[in-house]
């Protein structure tokens, strides 16, 4: 990579190494045989089923208590895969949670890092570390059982993992306050591969912007494409009291989608502080939900009391301490009943496709109503969804030190169907067809999130790296030049 063209992307310049000196020392694995593993239908590891049938060889490793002795296990582990002979590639999964499969292959070998799920806590830093494994439902009881006013952007999934969601990028409904899960890594460890000519080498380096600025730049963004992230440092902030808000509308016929829609921008754009985060979802029954969270120290939820929806509505809103917000999230009404102590995760089939709509793009009125017309159509299925997460606060403050680059933006939107069972799947053919119809109706598709992964990432990389991805590439041609790693592709590819 050329030094003068990474420098505009990072704030730590000084520490920036001349990346064509990198280079592994020599911790190298003999030709082994394949190491402790188990062959698992792909249904046991995945979230989305479609991709389900296939058995997958995955690591049997459970954690030591140390994360230092846990990413020697993990390497260690991975290099005697790799010098088995019988793999070349390696998959990383943490949460299982990808729309495609990503974390998973036929072909390559899947580390399966669930087991290291340790945390800890420094209070002096205002800083938590977490195992690759580690899931939101672990983390939040975890810190719910510290304090009230401890808060980091979480996925609305418990079952979603930190690493994964945190390396794609991480939008939440905290993201105006605390921004996205990305922006609060602090540091991370990373096991890095290559080959000697004779033998698979491996590396274990602490990144940072301080430290490896390069690599901590590309994986903060660029996903588990580089080497296996053995966890990360994450930066938490003490908030006043927040409350959680909710909008029910029903019976929304395509005309008063498209009222709502457009007064719902309005108040955000107007009215709401830029903290107030809000999301605007439409379902296939007509339903029309907004849900957000705002700081109790402001008055919108004054506000959003007195606003009148020109289509109906009622606004349900209730304080809310940490506990209460992990639990909102989780769609649970007690910690007691919570997946926070043990959660199975829910697996459906599904299509899905995300777009992003810059902030310059605005949706037209007859746009809406297509798009309410086509969810109504009569879709075959158990649960098909619209839904726009509006950028607002810090999700629009430049980040360089990462490689997430979607900062001007207006929406980030989810089109989704899901079956239930393998029959209705089946007898569907799936809905990809109907999703990417509904996507062509918001226009030109210039941009992509990576945590809502379509299989169109294979071939369009840049609509999910933006303009990073000619630089991830050559971050990547350095620390993983033999493609060990393919973090975007889908469980049915190689």
């Amino acid at each position: 990579m050329q030094r003068r063209k990474f420098l505009s992307y990072s704030f730590a310049a000084s520490s920036i190494p001349v990346l064509s000196s990198w280079s592994l020392a020599s911790e190298t694995a003999k030709a082994t045989e394949l190491p402790a593993s188990e062959t698992l239908d792909s249904s046991q590891l995945l979230h989305n089923l479609r991709y389900e049938g296939k058995a997958v060889q995955t690591s049997r490793l459970l954690s030591t208590g140390d994360f230092g002795r846990d990413a020697t296990a993990i390497k260690d582990h991975a290099l005697a895969v790799l010098n088995s002979g019988r793999y070349t590639k390696l998959r990383v999964r943490s949460g299982g949670h990808s729309y495609i499969g990503a974390s998973i292959s036929t072909s390559a070998y899947v580390m399966n890092l669930a087991p290291f799920n340790r945390i800890e806590l420094d209070e002096k830093q205002n800083q938590v570390r977490v195992g690759a494994g580690c899931k939101f439902h672990q983390l939040s009881n975890f810190l719910a059982g510290v304090a009230d006013d401890i808060y980091l952007p979480t996925g609305d999934c418990p079952t979603v993992g930190v690493s994964g969601y945190s390396l794609g990028g991480g939008i939440s409904l905290l993201s105006p306050m605390l921004g996205f899960g990305v922006d609060r890594v602090a540091e991370a460890t990373i096991i890095v591969f290559a080959h000697d000519g004779q033998a698979f080498t491996a590396r274990t380096l602490r990144i940072s912007p301080a430290e490896n600025p390069e690599l901590f730049w590309a994986a903060m963004g660029g996903g588990a494409q580089l080497g296996i992230v053995t966890d990360l440092t994450l930066r938490y902030e003490r908030l006043a009291d927040c409350s959680l808000y909710q909008v029910h509308l029903q019976n929304q016929i395509p005309e008063y989608f498209r009222d709502n829609f457009l007064a719902w921008e309005q108040l955000c754009a107007h009215q709401l502080s830029s903290s107030t985060s809000s999301k605007i979802q439409l379902d296939h029954n007509q339903n029309l939900s907004i849900v957000g969270i705002l700081r109790n120290d402001n008055d919108d939820l004054t506000k959003l009391r007195d606003f009148t929806y020109p289509r109906g509505g009622w606004v349900e809103t209730k304080p809310l301490s940490i506990h209460q917000l992990y639990e909102s999230l989780a769609g649970c009404n007690q910690l007691s009943d919570c997946a926070f102590t043990a959660w199975t995760a829910r697996a459906d089939y599904v299509s899905a496709k995300s777009t992003i709509l810059a902030r310059r793009e605005t949706l037209t009125a007859r746009q809406l109503e297509a798009i309410a017309g086509k969810l109504y159509e009569g879709l075959n299925c158990d649960y098909a969804y619209v839904q726009f997460v509006r950028w607002a606060g810090r999700m629009t403050q430049s980040n360089k030190q990462v490689s997430f680059p979607f900062r001007d933006v207006a929406y980030e939107c989810q089109i989704s169907a899901k079956a239930d069972s393998r029959e209705r799947w089946q007898a569907t053919g799936g809905y990809d067809s109907w999703v990417n119809t509904v996507t062509d109706l918001l226009g030109p598709r210039n941009a992509a999130y990576f945590n809502h992964l379509n299989s169109d990432v294979e071939t369009k990389p840049e609509l999910y790296f933006g303009e990073a991805w000619p630089l991830l590439q050559e971050v990547k041609n350095i620390y993983d030049p033999r493609g060990i790693f393919q973090a975007f592709r889908s469980a049915n590819r190689s």
